[in-house]
């Protein structure tokens, strides 16, 4: 059940929107573009979601259309929405300016400000801040992404388990104002583009549009949050081991380059205003020798990663996996059978790679950050900053289940 074309050129035109007019209104701060243009891309969601929805990911749609109605039923309740994304807007929105949080009012200002951008420019459509519309940003932003993932499920069961992913990996994150969904979403977009439609990274005039949709998709994703530059090197390092195609290779890293430009003049603005998160602060003041010693806290530290129920769901996924593919990873030899790897399932090992090397990442954070005050505190939000790297990983499981020939596919492409 593939999106059809008109729909796919929409949904690039969309995400095309969210990552161009950000990267020129960062660039030229004067004044806030009009809010007028918003309606460009208002225009492109409403396209999406009511083109055929009788007959075309009608499960997503209406999920949307729900959670829409959601979002606009409530006002923003969670901490870091209210505090930190939420903050940020109205700071934009009352001074008009891109930067307004570089005044180091409030807490959190070397923060990346893509969703706190679009919060102000709903509030400037309606003439006013409150704290109900412009969190609407957030399930906004995360439409082109959701069409995207969901129109590469095979039939209406696939769908049905993709939505049961939305709704079991981020539930309300996708309508509270945080950015944590939309991480999950725009990294699990990049890598599939990147590992199973790998064909489209030729730098070739008739794949313009497949190229800018990418483009797009990493503008928009190394914004969203501080780690998200993290995990794209860390998908980087994946592509260099698992992707063989050297050509492809080279594109990405031409494509990257050009995507990673707006994220790091916001970085040297940051700099500029000597502003620095605790993470930076904390890491030249630790003492690395008590830390390799404090196992109390990095007992706490896994515990929190891998006892809680996104873990668990991600697990049984893959040995659901396991087991309907055995002949495909198991190869019988006399008495006993031993593990092979398929190289038709590489992007499967990557997207293993890829959460393992996030793992250690946070594990590392969190231990530099055990002498803080603020630790037990920090530790209590580690599932929300694994959640979007498990979906990730069970979106993937669960596109291999339901593609019995994606040997023969991936050898075509």
């Amino acid at each position: 059940m593939n999106v059809n074309n008109k729909t796919s050129q929409i949904n690039i035109l969309a995400s095309f929107y969210l990552a161009f007019i950000f990267s020129l209104n960062l660039f030229f701060n004067e004044n806030l573009f009009s809010p007028i243009t918003f309606l460009i891309f208002i225009l492109c969601v409403l396209i999406l979601i009511f083109k055929d929805i009788h007959n075309s990911l009608t499960s997503t749609k209406i999920l949307i259309l729900i959670l829409i109605f959601i979002s606009l039923s409530s006002p923003t309740r969670d901490w870091d929405a209210r505090s930190i994304w939420m903050f940020h807007g109205k700071e934009i929105f009352y001074e008009n300016n891109l930067f307004a949080q570089f005044d180091n009012y409030g807490f959190q200002n070397e923060y990346p400000i893509f969703i706190s951008y679009y919060a102000a420019q709903l509030a400037r459509m309606i003439g006013s801040w409150n704290e109900i519309f412009p969190k609407l940003s957030t399930l906004l932003i995360a439409i082109p992404s959701i069409i995207y993932l969901s129109g590469k499920a095979k039939n209406k069961f696939h769908e049905l388990i993709i939505i049961f992913l939305y709704t079991f990996f981020f539930g309300k994150s996708l309508i509270n104002g945080e950015a944590d969904a939309l991480l999950g979403l725009y990294f699990t977009s990049i890598f599939f583009f990147i590992f199973l439609n790998h064909k489209q990274l030729n730098l070739k005039s008739k794949n313009a549009l497949n190229i800018l949709f990418l483009i797009s998709l990493i503008i928009i994703f190394s914004n969203l949050k501080t780690n998200s530059f993290v995990l794209f090197v860390i998908l980087l390092i994946s592509v260099f081991l698992f992707l063989k195609n050297k050509s492809k290779i080279k594109n990405l890293l031409i494509i990257s380059f050009f995507s990673l430009i707006p994220l790091s003049y916001f970085r040297y603005n940051v700099f500029m205003q000597d502003l620095t998160g605790i993470f930076f602060n904390s890491f030249f003041e630790v003492n690395f020798f008590q830390i390799l010693t404090n196992f109390s806290e990095l007992l706490i530290i896994i515990n929190e990663i891998f006892i809680n129920k996104y873990f668990l769901f991600t697990l049984i996924f893959f040995f659901i996996f396991i087991f309907l593919n055995k002949k495909i990873f198991l190869k019988k030899e006399k008495n006993h059978y031993v593990i092979k790897f398929n190289k038709s399932f590489n992007f499967l090992f990557a997207a293993i790679f890829i959460y393992s090397l996030h793992v250690i990442f946070l594990i590392t954070v969190l231990m530099i950050l055990s002498s803080e005050i603020y630790f037990d505190v920090v530790v209590l939000s580690l599932k929300r900053y694994m959640f979007p790297i498990l979906f990730f990983l069970s979106y993937l499981i669960v596109y291999a289940t339901f593609n019995p020939n994606l040997k023969n596919q991936l050898n075509a492409k």
